[in-house]
């Protein structure tokens, strides 16, 4: 069993003809699971927006809402999605940040969907601040697995991810750095194209790689068709990925005989007399 995974930012779905071709475009991918940024929703839009996206194909959504031109974020279950998707309402409250979790029989899967500042500074206490968005599990009998995606509006190495490349880190650069080595993450797209130049933002002649999928490292040999992608909606690039999701094991085991059966007088009979009838 597996699950397919992306981000995008949508660069604002106000528009109702725009929002529901995106709704349309994403269902008929056959995704299982969609993080947006940017959506530009607000609190008086949920209730629409959630009835638009299941007429157009797709299942459940959860937003966390900005204004009606700035932030946004949400999750878009489709039909297909595997597992038990269940939708944290927790998250704050300013459309920056929303979570999901996959649950399986032997695994809980986290999913934080990001949408970072323009401003670099506050960008920076963003990701000083992610610690408040990483739970301490309570549930031992299952692994936990942390997935972070989303429009993190910086670069990790300057070099190879703008082009043309900077001088200097992006602010917000080393504290994200610092974030996924406390939390033992990996940008899964470099790790496959260690040395590609592939961007998912243009402006101008300006060009950078600032849509990320962040995994835990542990989940990298179930990692795959990992990559990015046009979307004709939007000025950002799509990253996409799936996940080989944890299954309990059915080995050969070991028989056990149904003591029920050993009541019927005629087997038990059969039995005694060493495969002869009774008589």
């Amino acid at each position: 069993m597996s699950i397919q995974i992306i981000t995008l930012n949508v660069n604002g779905l106000r528009d109702k003809k725009k929002r529901n071709l995106v709704f349309n475009w994403l269902a008929n991918k056959r995704y299982d699971l969609i993080c947006l940024q940017e959506t530009h929703c607000t609190v008086n839009d949920i209730m629409q927006w959630q009835n638009e996206w299941k007429i157009n194909g797709g299942n459940k959504s959860v937003w966390n809402c900005g204004t009606s031109d700035s932030r946004g974020v949400s999750i878009l279950q489709t039909k297909n999605c595997p597992g038990e998707v269940m939708f944290d309402n927790t998250s704050s409250k300013n459309g920056r940040i929303i979570k999901c979790s996959i649950k399986t029989e032997s695994a809980i899967y986290h999913i934080s969907n990001i949408y970072a500042n323009n401003s670099g500074i506050e960008r920076k206490q963003l990701f000083e601040s992610f610690h408040n968005f990483f739970g301490n599990f309570t549930d031992d009998s299952v692994d936990h697995y942390n997935i972070l995606v989303g429009d993190f509006n910086c670069t990790l190495d300057k070099t190879i991810d703008r082009n043309p490349s900077h001088s200097l880190d992006d602010i917000g650069t080393k504290e994200l750095l610092f974030l996924l080595s406390q939390y033992d993450l990996t940008d899964i797209w470099r790790d496959r194209y260690p040395k590609d130049k592939r961007y998912t933002f243009q402006r101008g002649n300006s060009k950078s790689r600032i849509d990320y999928i962040f995994c835990d490292k542990s989940l990298s040999n179930k990692v795959y068709n990992v990559g990015i992608s046009h979307c004709p909606f939007s000025d950002h690039d799509l990253v996409s990925f799936k996940l080989k999701l944890d299954e309990i094991q059915r080995g050969p085991g070991i028989w056990i005989m149904n003591i029920n059966t050993i009541k019927v007088k005629n087997l038990r009979m059969h039995l005694k007399f060493g495969g002869k009838p009774g008589k």
